[in-house]
């Protein structure tokens, strides 16, 4: 599926020039955080629901700030999870889970995988640019899949509330 990305102008110019003063801000606070933390591979979850939103930038301006904080953080590139068209908040008919953590899906497969034990030898972060293109579903969905990834080694960036959720943070 191609991708138009529209020219910004105007005021959407300047609101898009205070929130990279923003996000410089909190890369900043998040590379204090995190200096001795060295994934040996860092995933980028990206993911929209809607056709509308599929035909604007959201899959670039989600990629571009997940890039962003790898390269400021020293992470490796990251691979991508990529979610076209996938509800957070719908649930699968069949097995009563969130659309996007089904089997066929991106992030539904990554936490099969996960599941299965492929990426305990490894030190993964997952990033997202905000905590509702990971889930939309009430919290006990979302905590439930957050504490999956942590028990099984897998840290977890949220762009949006500079939040690093690391392995060690699952028994607080």
């Amino acid at each position: 599926m191609k991708h138009m990305e529209p020219t910004p102008t105007g005021e959407s110019l300047v609101k898009i020039r205070k929130q990279e003063e923003s996000f410089s801000n909190e890369l900043d606070m998040l590379s204090l955080e995190v200096e001795n933390f060295q994934p040996d591979e860092t995933l980028g979850g990206v993911r929209y629901s809607s056709d509308p939103q599929g035909k604007g930038s959201t899959i670039t301006r989600q990629k571009q700030r997940i890039s962003e904080i790898c390269e400021r953080l020293g992470c490796p590139a990251p691979r991508w999870l990529i979610d076209e068209g996938v509800s957070a908040w719908s649930r699968d008919a069949a097995s009563g889970q969130l659309k996007n953590m089904t089997a066929g899906t991106a992030l539904g497969d990554f936490m099969a995988e996960v599941a299965r034990g492929d990426y305990c030898a490894k030190t993964i972060l997952l990033v997202y640019e905000n905590c509702d293109r990971f889930s939309r579903g009430d919290l006990d969905d979302a905590d439930s899949a957050l504490m999956k990834l942590l028990r099984a080694g897998i840290s977890v960036y949220f762009c949006n509330l500079n939040m690093l959720l690391r392995p060690r943070d699952r028994h607080h």
